[in-house]
Formats: structure tokens, C-alpha cells, sequence
């Protein structure tokens, strides 16, 4: 019997800890790698309490880097936490492994990381969710903008392999100059036997958003998008489901615009909970203009709620959304996430056509295709000097 390929996963975020997109991803794909193939490692922030033992992840060692930090300094990414994961990401040159996979994100890691597997002789893969480029870095941090593009160039040529879950990143990073013998393309899925399984919340909504409360998800568009339909004769209820930065901000808006059918709240006890929301809503608005994937649009989609986004260029999860059949794209302004909300509401997402396009995305062969790229990259050789 071959020897199991050893696997140290890291991430500065962790699901459930933490639930974004890519910690999401990191969950469903770790749960479903074969462990008799794959022994897998995870190393990120101690996310569990001062003092509390946590040894394990679904039965995967737990190793801490460092201690946590805040991931944003206001409405944007804090440098300081990037800087602090990129010091505690040394720590892995004590770790015995075969392949080091990390995500791209906050980015300083990845040279520490580099430098690892360079010292241990086993390849680094990189898990890329978008690709930024010059022009939104300096629209996100102004002048600093040209350094972290750099930082992000530098990054992607740190890698030995990187694994893209979208084929608009795949194209962009092709772009920049990274050979497709370097990439390997392992797109996100649905847990589709779960949601299947959860029944409908209690409550019932007429628009669902679910995500992080960031600047560039644009909930503060989806409230004015509220205001005018409820200007038009169509008052609506909504929930809206996150966290982040923005949160007090959008409240006010919301209290301000005179929204009395809008609910917030902040976190979930579990991922189902989610879902059943989305069972129990008829419309799924995400105005985000800047996604890798969408993870969230293919949840919705499962549960078989009408889904509505922006067909902005940086919005991958655009690419979900088959217009007039799995969903709704519009424009960036509210009067057209306003008339997108109304179709969808009058022509909701027929049920036959939600079940095929979903069907084509589940979590299962997603995980082989990992398994086979960890296999491809870690040579014979390369594994003879691991832990070395």
C-alpha cells in the first residue's frame, strides 16, 4: 500500500470560525479528501479560545501560527494581521510534509512559505480566488496600491503550482504570464445532499442577502434598490446576513431610508441555518462587484431561490447565472438591481432549470481533482526529502 501524501493546508482564516468563501471551500474539500490517500494538516491563526485545547478540525490536526488578529483595519484588509500570519507562517519548517498548500490571501505569507519549501524541498501550491491587478489595488489603497501590486505579482511567481477555482482568474493569471502547466483549475461546488436535506426556515422573505458586509458587496445598493421598489407600490421584507465593517453604517441606511421590512443579523450558529433562509426566501440579491467564485449564488441556487447579481467584469459569480433561466444579472446601480429584484419576483428561476445547472457542481469530484494535483506535484524525489 503507498504511502499516504502529507498535506500542511494553510489558511488565515478558518471555517467556523471564520465563514468566508475560501474558508467554506477549505471545509468542503477537507472533509472529502480521501484520508487514505491524503493526510492532511491545517496551520492558521488560533482561532479557538485562550487556553481552550483544540487538536483536531473534522479530524484533522490542528497547528497554530500565531495568535489571532483582526483581518480588517476598518473597511479594509489590516497589514498588521498580514504581516503577523506571514512571521508565524515560518513555524512550518518544523512540520514533516509532502506539499504545503496555501491561500493567496493576505499575500506576505507566501514569500515566508516559499522560503519554507525551499529549506524542506517539497513544492508549494497556491490557491488563487481572484486576481486583482494594478488598476483595483490603486483604487482600493490609492498611490500604496502600485506596491501591492507588485507584492501580488511577486506572489503568484512564488508558487510551483496554483490551483484557481474560476476560469476568468485562470484566464487573468494566464495573462500576467503564468504558464498553464502551472495551474490547474478545480472550480467550487455545492453541498448538495445537504442543503437538499434542510428544511425551510420558519420565517419567510421576500429578498435574502447572506455575506460579509463589505464595501465592495454593495448592500448599501440593495437598501436604495428597496427604497425605490417600496416607492413603486412593491414593499418588501428582507433579511440581511453577515458581518464586517460596514454593518452600523448600513443600519443607519437602512433606519434612515425608513426600511422597516429590513432584519439584520450578524452570524448563524451553523451553515444550514444559512441555507434554510435561503429556502424560505424567493429572491437571493447579491449586488457584490467583486467575487473570485460566488460561492454564495451556487448555495441559493441549491436551495432554489431566484438568485439576482451584477454583471460586473470582477464579479465571477456572474458566470453562475444563466440570464432569464438560473437567475437575474444587472447593472451597478440601484434602478437596475430595483428591476432585477421586480423580474425576479414576477419570473422566478424555474425549478427544472435550477436542478440541472446545480447538479453540474458538486464537491465530490472537486476533491479528486485536488488529490490529483497534490499527487502531481510532489515528486518521488520531492517526497524522499520531506522532513529533511
Amino acid at each position: 500500500m503507498a504511502e499516504r501524501l502529507r498535506v500542511a493546508l494553510v489558511s488565515d482564516g478558518l471555517y467556523p470560525f471564520f465563514a468566508g468563501g475560501k474558508e467554506v471551500r477549505l471545509w468542503e474539500l477537507a472533509r472529502r479528501v480521501a484520508p487514505s490517500e491524503v493526510a492532511l494538516e491545517v496551520h492558521t491563526m488560533r482561532w479557538w479560545a485562550e487556553g481552550e485545547s483544540v487538536a483536531e478540525w473534522q479530524g484533522i490536526p490542528l497547528r497554530a501560527v500565531c495568535r489571532p488578529w483582526e483581518m480588517y483595519a476598518g473597511p479594509r484588509r489590516s497589514i498588521w494581521q498580514a504581516m503577523m500570519f506571514a512571521l508565524g507562517s515560518f513555524r512550518l519548517v518544523a512540520t514533516r510534509a509532502d506539499v504545503v498548500d496555501a491561500d493567496h490571501m493576505p499575500y506576505l505569507h507566501l514569500l515566508p512559505l516559499w522560503l519554507v519549501s525551499r529549506v524542506k524541498r517539497v513544492p508549494l501550491v497556491v490557491t488563487w480566488h481572484e486576481w486583482w491587478g494594478r488598476d483595483y489595488w490603486s483604487e482600493y489603497l490609492g498611490p500604496i496600491g502600485r506596491v501591492s501590486a507588485a507584492i501580488e505579482k511577486l506572489s503568484a511567481r512564488c508558487a510551483d503550482h496554483i490551483v484557481v477555482d474560476s476560469p476568468e482568474t485562470f484566464d487573468r493569471l494566464r495573462r500576467q504570464g503564468i504558464s498553464e502547466e502551472r495551474m490547474s483549475l478545480v472550480p467550487l461546488g455545492a453541498d448538495l445532499e445537504s442543503i437538499a436535506a434542510v428544511p425551510p426556515a420558519d420565517s419567510r422573505w421576500d429578498v435574502l442577502y447572506a455575506g460579509r458586509l463589505l464595501s465592495h458587496k454593495r448592500v448599501d445598493v440593495l437598501l436604495d434598490a428597496l427604497a425605490l421598489l417600496r416607492g413603486d407600490g412593491r414593499d418588501l421584507n428582507c433579511m440581511v446576513v453577515g458581518s464586517g465593517p460596514e454593518e452600523d453604517r448600513l443600519k443607519e441606511r437602512a433606519a434612515r431610508l425608513g426600511l422597516c421590512g429590513v432584519s439584520f443579523a450578524r452570524a448563524l450558529p451553523e451553515q444550514a441555518s444559512v441555507w434554510a433562509l435561503m429556502k424560505s426566501s424567493r429572491v437571493f440579491a447579491y449586488p457584490s462587484i467583486r467575487e473570485g467564485f460566488g460561492l454564495a449564488l451556487l448555495e441559493a441556487q441549491a436551495a432554489g431561490a431566484t438568485v439576482v447579481t451584477t454583471d460586473h467584469p470582477d464579479n465571477h459569480g456572474r458566470l453562475l447565472v444563466d440570464h432569464g433561466s438560473t437567475g437575474y444579472l444587472c447593472g451597478n446601480g440601484p434602478g437596475d438591481l430595483a428591476a432585477a429584484i421586480a423580474l425576479a419576483l414576477d419570473k422566478p428561476a424555474r425549478p427544472d432549470d435550477l436542478e440541472a445547472h446545480v447538479r453540474r457542481h458538486c464537491w465530490g469530484p472537486r476533491a479528486e481533482q485536488l488529490a490529483a494535483v497534490y499527487r502531481d506535484v510532489a515528486s518521488p524525489k520531492r517526497r524522499r526529502g520531506a522532513g529533511s
